[in-house]
């Protein structure tokens, strides 16, 4: 069956990519995401999470699977800053008050050059320019090999090389999510906060009067897998 892109809802949330589900870095402050990491409850708070920010917010994610799976090849997330409060734990935190904040990019590695990523991001700002929004901001992971080359080349950032809670967070990009730099610079993000392996990025959105091209406009988005 051929892939189909349908939004995060109460009804396919437990579809989402399975570390999608599992994950709460993003989602609470540090402290309470280890005790219920702990008390084996993520899934549970995840979810709470998820239909909190869909009654506050209208929107939270998306995922791309098919009919006969029981669980997507990637989901993407995304909310306004208040409900991230993980995000203290980033090197180049806050997020710009004017910004949503797409917050996590799961998928399964089979798939990770095909353009899923692509897809899923393009649903984002489809989505946020279609509510008005201004920007959209992400935390990225930047490659440690790329890191050494950038210090031939130009100035370091501000805070010097990465301390070891940045390293300890991009060891764990595939669990939480942190999408590649390459990934969100190929969607037209720029850096805007740039940190050795941890920078944010940002993309001012067009407003709500753009005239769409028409593959953008005509963006499959539906609420249950086809």
């Amino acid at each position: 069956m051929i892939p189909s892109l349908y939004a995060v809802t109460p009804d396919t949330v437990s579809r989402m990519h399975p570390a999608a589900r599992e994950s709460v870095f993003w989602e609470l402050d540090p402290a309470t995401a280890a005790e219920v990491v702990d008390a084996g409850s993520a899934t549970l708070e995840k979810e709470a999470w998820i239909n909190q920010v869909l009654l506050e917010q209208g929107g939270c994610g998306y995922s791309i699977g098919t009919a006969g799976d029981a669980e997507a090849i990637a989901t993407v997330l995304f909310c306004a800053p208040e409900h991230a409060s993980g995000v203290v734990q980033l090197p180049t935190a806050p997020v710009s008050p004017d910004a949503q904040l797409l917050t996590s990019l799961f998928i399964e590695r089979r798939f990770g050059e095909l353009g899923v990523e692509s897809v899923l991001i393009n649903a984002v700002i489809l989505d946020l320019t279609r509510r008005g929004a201004r920007a959209v901001e992400a935390f990225a992971l930047r490659n440690p090999g790329a890191t050494a080359a950038r210090r031939d080349r130009g100035p370091r950032n501000p805070s010097g090389d990465a301390d070891m809670d940045a390293v300890a967070i991009a060891a764990r990009a595939s669990e939480i999510g942190l999408p590649d730099i390459g990934v969100l610079e190929a969607a037209g993000f720029a850096v805007v906060a740039d940190h050795d392996l941890l920078p944010r990025l940002r993309l001012s959105l067009p407003g709500q009067d753009l005239v769409w091209s028409e593959e953008a406009a005509e963006l499959p988005l539906v609420t249950t897998p086809g």
